[in-house]
């Protein structure tokens, strides 16, 4: 039974797919479209919705969802406020999504 895959860089993976197009999984965040940086805005625009990372702050632009990080939140090389988080993205079968934000060990009051 192969129950993973690993993607390499530019390999598409699409969940969920519909009349819509499904939601697109397999680019990390870090390269947006015609070789610009990637964020959750560049890939908002792209028409077809997506789940990213990067940039370690959850977000929803539109169509694509950001997941947070699950390093460090404070690293000795940041100073001053952050957005970071320890989030992620859950997709359900039926294309809906949510994001989940660890805070203080614990997903829920």
């Amino acid at each position: 039974v192969n129950d993973h895959t690993f993607l390499h860089e530019d390999d598409s993976y699409v969940i969920c797919n519909d009349e819509h197009g499904g939601i697109e999984c397999g680019q990390h965040g870090d390269l947006g479209p015609n070789g610009s940086r990637g964020n959750i805005k560049t890939f908002a625009r792209l028409g077809r919705r997506t789940n990213i990372g990067h940039s370690h702050s959850a977000g929803i632009c539109d169509g694509a969802y950001q997941a947070g990080t699950f390093g460090i939140l404070d690293p000795d090389w940041t100073h001053g406020p952050s957005s970071w988080s320890h989030s992620f993205i859950v997709t359900y079968p039926n294309g809906k999504r949510t994001i989940i934000t660890i805070w203080k060990g614990r997903w829920r009051a």
